[in-house]
């Protein structure tokens, strides 16, 4: 296979780096392909062992090729476990409010479509993990932190239910996500008994094989939830004032959770 030879233009190994990855998602190098000899690579691009060498360490770091001793660099095959170290990251890394609300969007898309999609065709198993959490919900009523971990654990099972490795790659980064949302709106308003209320909703369709009326009950649930968190975070900067707004515009509130559900 030829490159372009990068010549002195930037830092070689970035070149070398981005043309090879421009190679494999162009499909001039397939899923599991040998790459070329380090002395082929270098000769191509014309450029030192060295630079090949840096610029292969920076492919293997980003999850598109790997080193077998003895053997040479193949690309890697597909692994969705990079799209959630990417989500992972992104929910991590940048925790401000906009970000905050884009991934609990993204979450309503995805799981409004997993809640149908169980309901075309619910097994005996799935069921038994939704009304497993829905009872550990209903026990830990007054406690946040358990009644948050039952309520990601019946989101789970949805998506569990559902069988989709790309949806899971997805939603399994955004469950700690939804963990911590679930803490900060929980609340006298919008607490225990409303979220109960949601969820029985989404089950009752699901069991029912009813596929419009869950995508419809997860869509309330998520959009109920997220209009809360929006009212509640609107209050608490007013409450603030000017500096406050400064401040929880970098960062989701933190809201103080009531106990009176």
């Amino acid at each position: 296979m030829n490159f372009r030879n990068v010549g002195r233009t930037e830092k070689l190994s970035v070149v070398v780096s981005r043309e090879i990855e421009e190679a494999i998602l162009k499909s001039r190098l397939e899923p599991a392909a040998r790459l070329p000899t380090e002395g082929e690579l270098c000769r191509s691009f014309g450029v030192s062992r060295t630079v090949v060498r840096e610029a292969l360490q920076q492919l293997a770091a980003r999850g598109l090729v790997h080193s077998v001793a003895g053997s040479g660099s193949y690309v890697a095959s597909s692994n969705l476990s990079d799209l959630e170290r990417c989500f992972a990251l992104l929910s991590k890394l940048h925790p401000d409010q906009k970000v905050f609300l884009e991934l609990l969007d993204l979450r309503l898309l995805i799981e409004t479509e997993l809640a149908g999609r169980l309901a075309a065709a619910p097994t005996p198993e799935s069921l038994r993990q939704l009304r497993s959490a829905l009872a550990a919900m209903k026990a830990n009523v007054h406690d946040c932190e358990a009644f948050a971990s039952a309520d990601t654990a019946f989101h789970r099972a949805i998506v569990d239910g559902v069988g989709n490795n790309l949806f899971a790659a997805i939603w399994t980064p955004l469950a700690p996500l939804a963990h911590r949302y679930g803490l900060e709106t929980y609340d006298a308003k919008y607490g225990g008994n409303a979220v109960l209320r949601e969820h029985r909703a989404i089950l009752r369709n699901i069991a029912e094989s009813n596929v419009a009326g869950a995508r419809e009950a997860m869509q309330e649930h998520l959009i109920s939830s997220r209009r809360h968190f929006l009212e509640l975070a609107r209050q608490q900067i007013a409450a603030d004032g000017n500096t406050g707004m400064a401040r929880h515009a970098a960062r989701p509130p933190a809201l103080k959770r009531q106990s009176s559900r």
